[in-house]
């Protein structure tokens, strides 16, 4: 049995993998300050209250906060890997012109929806602290994609260049808020729908036209997926494959053939 681990920006989400078969993710907050001592001491108490014998772990929090992790695992003796972007692994071909480049959970995303959707064309839509869309193949050929600000980020900014106070996103998005709070809320939420829907337009049409890609598949991941889905459209032919765990997916995929 081995601990999967996705350290993000904003929180850290795990699942065990035992014989093949992924069992449920469960988040758990950063708390503090946003440094990386602090996000490692999260992943520390983790590891002392579950105590695995084996992690397999993606993450986006710099070199520090690795090597903090690794010399607590080695303390525990704890088989620690840590999955770093590439050229090829578990069947995708990295689109990046630079391949170390690409964010190592977002290459990790990309492997859970080929792995899980093998023979389909795909836009992958990963909404976390930012928010990325890529096209992949059903060859497993990446074929890049787009970054921008995840939900939060939205009023953050706003609010940042104003008087305003400062708020967290809520589920409700009406389109006729009676009050400032309620209007920032509904705005980011409806504003980044909508750019996600047309990006997948616009990536679907660029799909069919010059590459001769058709029927692609649009696969939702990520923290605020779930929210993010009820205002996504509705349209028949643009439907969203929700699976908000799809990282823990390609985790258990690349650990399975050991490709590290």
């Amino acid at each position: 049995m081995v601990m999967l681990i996705d350290a993000g920006n904003s929180r850290i989400k795990w699942a065990w993998l035992q014989a093949e078969k992924l069992g449920k993710t469960t988040p758990v907050a950063y708390e503090g300050n946003d440094e990386s001592d602090d996000k490692a001491q999260v992943v520390k108490l983790l590891l002392e209250a579950e105590k695995p014998k084996k992690i397999s772990m993606v993450h986006v929090l710099g070199d520090k906060f690795e090597q903090d992790v690794r010399d607590h695992c080695k303390m525990l003796s704890i088989e620690c890997r840590i999955f770093t972007s590439n050229l090829s692994c578990g069947g995708v071909t990295n689109g990046y012109d630079i391949p170390e480049q690409l964010g190592a959970d977002r290459f990790v995303a990309l492997i859970g929806a080929h792995h899980l959707l093998p023979n389909d064309n795909l836009l992958v839509i990963d909404t976390g602290t930012a928010v990325t869309i890529d096209g992949i193949s059903k060859k497993g050929k990446h074929l890049g994609g787009l970054i921008l600000p995840g939900l939060q980020l939205w009023p953050d900014t706003l609010i940042k260049n104003t008087q305003l106070s400062p708020i967290s996103i809520e589920t409700d998005a009406e389109v006729f808020a009676t009050n400032t709070k309620r209007g920032i809320n509904s705005g980011s939420i409806h504003g980044l729908s909508g750019a996600i829907n047309q990006i997948c337009r616009v990536m679907e049409s660029n799909m069919t036209s010059e590459l001769n890609l058709n029927k692609t598949k649009r696969v939702l991941c990520g923290g605020d997926s779930r929210l993010l889905a009820n205002y996504l459209s509705g349209n028949a032919s643009e439907k969203y494959i929700l699976i908000s765990d799809l990282v823990m997916h390609g985790l258990a995929a690349v650990y399975k053939n050991e490709q590290f």
